[in-house]
């Protein structure tokens, strides 16, 4: 087995975003040499993991590919950018991290993605925070006008596991259309007056395992939904979940048919 771990990792290519240019500070924008370290991944079905050292890497949306894994070192934070401009003109992009149509994606490493909802309050309250809604800028309308944290739009073989997501300005982690998706042994944080933090927003997507994963957030920990398509094959089980809202939450955006779901062993 040990032989067989080793013929498998060699082949995978290795880049550091500190090789292209990333400065790990917290203060300067490293979303160039973030997105030339993923880019610079070797097309075709051959993997490559691109690693974040020790620091603190601030960013603007940053697009993963497929066959690529962001490896983020348990000492090293991923900050999204609080600027409008820091995100894709569509609303429906605002992400730090995002994948589209990838397929074999996913996050580890141990450390933390941080959306910095912090700096998005305008007012804070004991019940709900003001937060910065950018709908005021004709983007988008509500007062739900800001950006997610992670997600994967329509990919295949998503693994997210052994990494802390938190403090979501808006939703935490999206999955929407999606196959195979496998998120366990992580944690998810949203501040309780954040208001519209889920922890996991399943979305016409089949076949998602989330197992051993701690939500404690002040909105609906976890939510599928049926916008497009029905949603076949939800298992959730070994898991812990703290929430002023629905632990798990069934109703909203319900189109489609939900079918064949378990929820099993999970502390709320």
């Amino acid at each position: 087995v040990q032989l067989l771990l080793l013929l498998s990792t060699t082949h995978i290519h290795i880049h550091s975003v500190i090789d292209f240019g990333a400065k790990g500070d917290g203060i300067h924008y490293d979303t160039a040499a973030i997105q030339s370290a993923i880019d610079a991944c070797p097309p075709g079905n051959k993997p490559c993991q691109v690693r974040f050292p020790p620091g603190e890497y601030l960013t603007a949306t940053i697009r993963l590919k497929s066959h690529v894994t962001l490896n983020i070192h348990e000492d090293a934070t991923l900050l999204g950018g609080p600027r409008i401009e820091d995100y894709p003109e569509e609303s429906s992009r605002w992400y730090v991290v995002l994948a589209e149509n990838a397929t074999d994606v996913g996050i580890t490493g141990g450390g933390v993605v941080d959306g910095q909802a912090m700096k998005f309050v305008v007012t804070k309250n004991e019940i709900k925070n003001v937060m910065v809604s950018w709908n005021h800028t004709g983007a988008c309308s509500g007062d739900e006008c800001r950006p997610r944290l992670v997600g994967f739009l329509g990919c295949r073989n998503v693994n997210v596991w052994n990494v802390r997501l938190r403090e979501p300005a808006y939703w935490c982690l999206h999955i929407v259309r999606c196959d195979n998706t496998f998120i366990r042994d992580m944690s998810i944080y949203g501040d309780f007056n954040t208001p519209n933090n889920d922890g996991i927003d399943i979305e016409d997507s089949n076949n998602t395992v989330i197992t051993r994963v701690q939500i404690d957030t002040g909105d609906d920990a976890i939510c599928p939904k049926t916008y497009t398509g029905p949603l076949y094959n939800l298992t959730a089980t070994d898991s812990w979940i703290r929430t002023k809202s629905s632990a798990i939450k069934l109703g909203s955006a319900s189109w489609f048919d939900f079918k064949a779901l378990v929820f099993d062993n999970i502390t709320i």
